[in-house]
């Protein structure tokens, strides 16, 4: 699915640097390695029974863990509404009577999937272990997702033994039930449990994921979908010369919709009574007058069917121009299936390349 190099070397390394074979079977509690962090929950002196604690993204991780969640980072493609990629850290610590006598760490990549026409999304999950020591060694994880409202996780990922550089992946799904005209958000929960011989307790460990998936079915005749609420989409305008022209010189003195601008992104807006009063404020002919030349057409932006749209800008973030009537035809085709395409809905944020 990626590249692991990187992170299994980093594994290897901090293997060998840490020393973090299993200590001699006459050892009952073998020291922590140097680098790791203290345990994630110290167990009361003398308690009895044994357990291993699991904590999802630690607040204090070992520089191995640290290093190798900064080597899968890398492995991200560009955020957009259908894809997203996150990374999350993984420390267990075990403990026996309330000794610590084993620990591991691993790091996790996650790449997200959506379909805009389908309430469905998944993820594939891909996890190294960069360390694993004392009693933990031989250990297995299970990771299991879940969310909240109409949406439902299926799916389980389970490891082999725990053992620096070890790698399994596997695939969780998602399926959003949302009604009609309604939309819902929502933020899938990672969750690793331990799975230990019968005389240890687990004790799980969950985090939030990162991204955020919004399910609709808000579009009129397009099917429900899901994507990537955290990705701000890009209208690409480049194919239109005197369009694109005439925004770029707009953008280029301070004006809305520069990619990658988030204070400074387009609104959309669907009331066809508002769109229809921003064209008009801007390109009626009592505005304007009329074309120069036949088969020109008065093109505004930022567009009429935007929040910014009209005159709600002052005249300096704001202008049209006279462009070829072909090129306004296309530029409504496009813009439509932009919106229909990314699930851009009311006040959503985008932007414009141009």
């Amino acid at each position: 699915m990626r590249t692991h190099a990187v992170v299994t070397a980093l594994a290897t390394l901090a293997a060998t640097a840490a020393g973090l074979l299993a200590p001699p079977a006459a050892a009952t509690t073998p020291p922590t390695p140097a680098g790791w962090p203290a345990p994630a929950l110290t167990a009361p002196a003398g308690e009895a029974g044994s357990r291993m604690v699991t904590t999802w993204d630690p607040p204090t991780q070992s520089p191995a863990l640290a290093a190798a969640a900064a080597a899968a980072a890398t492995d991200c493609p560009e955020l957009s509404r259908t894809a997203n990629c996150e990374t999350h850290t993984i420390h267990g610590d075990m403990f026996k009577d309330g000794v610590l006598t084993g620990g591991t760490d691993s790091v996790m990549f996650a790449a997200w999937h959506t379909n805009a026409r389908e309430r469905t999304f998944t993820v594939n999950i891909h996890i190294t272990y960069v360390s694993a020591y004392g009693t933990a060694v031989g250990i297995s994880d299970l990771i299991t997702a879940s969310c909240t409202g109409t949406c439902t996780a299926t799916g389980f990922i389970t490891s082999p033994g725990a053992a620096p550089g070890v790698e399994y992946e596997g695939v969780l799904s998602f399926t959003d039930a949302v009604a009609a005209n309604q939309q819902h958000q929502t933020t899938p929960v990672f969750t690793a449990t331990p799975v230990l011989p019968p005389d240890y307790v687990a004790e799980p460990g969950s985090g939030d994921a990162k991204t955020t998936m919004r399910c609709d079915d808000q579009l009129r005749g397009v099917r429900a979908g899901c994507i990537v609420k955290n990705a701000t989409p890009t209208v690409d305008m480049s194919g239109l010369p005197k369009i694109a022209e005439n925004i770029r010189g707009i953008q280029a003195r301070g004006g809305y919709g520069v990619p990658g601008d988030d204070a400074r992104a387009l609104h959309r807006i669907t009331r066809e009574a508002t769109i229809n009063g921003n064209r008009r404020a801007v390109c009626s002919r009592r505005v304007v007058g009329s074309p120069p030349e036949p088969g020109l057409s008065c093109d505004e932006y930022p567009f009429a069917s935007t929040k910014e749209g009209g005159t709600t800008l002052g005249t300096f973030y704001r202008g049209w121009a006279w462009v070829p009537r072909a090129e306004q035809n296309s530029q409504g085709g496009l813009l439509s299936s932009f919106y229909r395409t990314n699930r851009v809905l009311e006040d959503d944020p985008f932007w414009v390349k141009a």
